[in-house]
């Protein structure tokens, strides 16, 4: 694990987009791998090495913060390279099982 790992939580759902995603960045704050969540169970992934016609890598680097930032609409969070790895592997199997939030509830 060479990166940083952020958790990106989106207040408002929209539909067909993920409301939480895991994000591996570079020291160019660009995407490497990342994970995203949608509603009702099903997670996506897709990495550098690891294409995904449902998903893509973000062209546009991670805006940077230090710890956590919240907007009124967006939670972003750095978390750990082990958390990360755990739903990366998870995802490959199409669904997170222990992450199955259908609600509007952040948590």
């Amino acid at each position: 694990m060479s990166g940083r790992f952020i958790s990106t939580y989106r207040h408002v759902r929209e539909d067909g987009e993920p409301y939480q995603l895991y994000t591996e960045i570079d020291s160019r704050r660009r995407e490497i791998r990342k994970v995203g969540l949608f509603a009702g169970g099903r997670s996506e992934r897709v990495g550098v090495g690891h294409p995904n016609a449902e998903f893509s890598l973000s062209s546009e680097p991670v805006i940077e913060f230090v710890g956590e930032l919240s907007t009124g609409k967006v939670f972003l969070e750095e978390i750990s390279g082990e958390w990360f790895e755990e739903l990366w592997e998870e995802a490959g199997t199409g669904a997170v099982s222990f992450i199955d939030d259908d609600s509007d509830v952040a948590f």
